[in-house]
């Protein structure tokens, strides 16, 4: 079962279950792990584009994911719509968005 959560199935992000979540840290993502992990490695599949805080960005940043934010998509259903501040629905044709999920446990978050 081990090897399941610490290696990433082929053909997908590189990223296994034990990319964010940490076993050492709990199995939670931590701000503390990010910033050792980009100063590191900043090659680690955890710093995919798709995280960064601007994904089409020159140089990406990751303030978002330092803080333990990690960037999740979700499809909306059908009776639901994007409405912005004018009233105005925005709801993308494809349906998706995202969100910064904060990871449940993570005492160093700000």
């Amino acid at each position: 079962m081990e090897p399941l959560f610490k290696e990433a199935f082929q053909g997908t992000n590189g990223r296994s279950c034990a990319t964010c979540h940490v076993p050492e840290d709990n199995f939670t993502l931590t701000p503390d792990h990010v910033a050792r992990l980009l100063a590191t490695n900043p090659d680690d599949p955890l710093f995919a584009a798709i995280d960064a805080d601007d994904p089409a960005a020159e140089t990406l940043t990751f303030e978002h994911l330092k803080k333990g934010l990690v960037r999740v998509w979700l499809t909306l259903p059908d009776n639901m719509d994007v409405i912005d501040d004018a009233g105005n629905v925005t709801t993308p044709p494809d349906r998706k968005i995202f969100v910064w999920r904060g990871c449940p446990r993570s005492p160093t978050r700000r």
